[in-house]
């Protein structure tokens, strides 16, 4: 399972989020193994293309990396950051895309201390304001150094894991040393989906989603029917119109060939 987990600020806050992208990959060294899951980093400074041409640098930002995030860490100290037209900066509206898609988003301030001589007052009650009206949409987090950041960004991250966890499952279909993981993905944009992944030596033809099923009724899937080639190593999503619901069975009927030209059926249940 990998979580995207995106990383945003106004600009002067490189300590905090170098804190939190810390926090992440020693979670992945501690645990990505027996978690069977992966934290990606995603900072705009090193996720972002240069690309001209295709709207502004925000809507590059929104559209290659809020919108592949499972994840939002969103932080504040003195600056609210530089208007982008429809908000009052590029972090805000990053927030509430990410609301918006349903990401998880933990939304945090500093609290240490600045140098009063570079400190804009007019951003400083921006971000005061922004703080007052946020609160009341769920627990705002506020840290006093880097050590407390991250304490807050593990306990968040933790909680992160085990709700995408719960949403996840997989199983493998394999015939003739072909393998096939399929899995029903509950956590990526812009939807639920069952996604299958040649994890086998060859290459498969004729790959065909017979049939999906929630609780033993049938459920109603993107492309179910159409033949599709998955090389090694490859991976397909047909998109659920539906989200099942938790706790349900799903049940995967499909259908393939491989090299030998042989037609392979499996059913997978979730």
């Amino acid at each position: 399972m990998l979580i995207n987990v995106m990383i945003g600020s106004p600009g002067g806050m490189d300590d905090s989020r170098q804190a939190i992208q810390g926090v992440i990959e020693e979670w992945n060294i501690l645990h990505s193994t027996d978690q069977s899951a992966v934290l990606m980093p995603y900072r705009w400074e090193s996720r972002a293309p240069s690309l001209v041409g295709q709207g502004s640098g925000q809507d590059v930002i929104d559209s290659r990396l809020v919108d592949k995030s499972h994840v939002l860490f969103a932080i504040f100290h003195h600056r609210f950051g530089t208007p982008t037209g429809a908000f009052g900066s590029g972090t805000e509206e990053e927030i509430e895309r990410a609301t918006r898609l349903g990401l998880r988003v933990h939304l945090m301030f500093s609290a240490e201390p600045g140098d009063i001589t570079r400190i804009d007052l007019d951003q400083l009650r921006e971000v005061r304001g922004y703080k007052a009206r946020m609160s009341p949409r769920g627990i705002v987090r506020e840290y006093a150094d880097l050590r407390v950041l991250g304490e807050i960004t593990r306990l968040a991250l933790e909680d992160d894991v085990r709700t995408f966890k719960s949403e996840y499952r997989t199983g493998v279909a394999g015939h003739d040393g072909a393998e096939l993981r399929v899995e029903l993905d509950m956590v990526s944009a812009p939807g639920p989906a069952i996604v299958v992944r040649n994890d086998g030596k060859e290459r498969v033809e004729d790959l065909v989603i017979n049939r999906v099923t929630v609780g033993g009724n049938t459920a109603n899937i993107r492309n179910s029917g159409i033949a599709a080639q998955l090389p090694v190593g490859a991976t397909i999503r047909y998109g659920l119109y539906a989200t099942p619901p938790q706790g349900q069975d799903v049940s995967v009927e499909l259908g393939w060939s491989g090299s030998s030209g042989h037609t392979r059926t499996a059913i997978v249940k979730l």
